[in-house]
């Protein structure tokens, strides 16, 4: 009667041994998203969730059965591997025609520790407060602020005006800032452009500068 009772009680043991290192592998990717999404709800709202798809670029690392570290991109419908080294690294990037339009790519890095807590996550000021709203921003069509570009008095040269859509840091704010090559002097390293900062919803002239940057000429590349 002994032997059976024991066989028995020897594969729980090795049923519980198997289980063990094995646990880890039985959590979804899916759920270490879901976290990040739920961290992200509730420190910046819901309502943003609409506008973000999770990036390919997510992953973390692990370490294989020869001790080699690897890196394993986060796929939901995967299972996380075992011997997960450091944190996990979940990238989620703000996609809508609004932003592309302005080759604006966000991206917002959540980075969770090995229980699925949050450690930091970046970029979130740079989100357009609309989006928080769930609603795009109303910002001025690109081909009027073209027009409006058309009609700025920058002074002559033969450059033509470039434009560029960015995150204004210290106003918090997204900003068109336009500049015009007036000058180059190469013996110098030096070029000389005007440089106007127009809003984003009116195209108000915000600024207007003369700015002297200084250049890098490699003249072994035109030889």
């Amino acid at each position: 009667m002994t032997r059976p009772y024991l066989k028995v009680v020897w594969s729980f043991l090795l049923i519980g041994i198997w289980l063990v290192p094995n646990l880890a592998a039985q959590t979804y990717n899916k759920d270490l998203v879901n976290k990040a999404r739920g961290i992200l709800s509730d420190s910046i709202g819901f309502e943003v969730q609409e506008f973000l798809t999770l990036h390919p670029g997510s992953y973390y690392e692990y370490t294989n059965r020869k001790g080699r570290t690897k890196k394993q991109l986060i796929q939901e419908n995967r299972k996380i591997r075992e011997n997960v080294v450091g944190n996990f690294n979940v990238l989620f990037a703000l996609y809508d025609s609004c932003l592309t339009k302005r080759r604006v790519h966000l991206e917002i890095w959540v980075e969770l520790d090995s229980n699925f807590d949050l450690l930091e996550f970046t970029n979130i000021e740079e989100i357009p407060k609309p989006y928080l709203d769930g609603q795009r921003p109303k910002w001025l069509p690109v081909n009027q602020i073209d027009s409006i570009i058309a009609g700025l008095a920058f002074r002559d040269s033969d450059y033509e005006p470039t434009k560029r859509f960015y995150y204004n840091q210290k106003n918090e704010e997204y900003q068109w800032v336009v500049s015009k090559t007036i000058s180059v002097f190469e013996y110098k390293n030096e070029l000389y452009q005007d440089v106007y900062k127009l809003d984003s919803f009116s195209g108000e002239v915000l600024s207007f500068s003369q700015e002297t940057a200084f250049v890098i000429i490699n003249k072994g590349l035109s030889e």
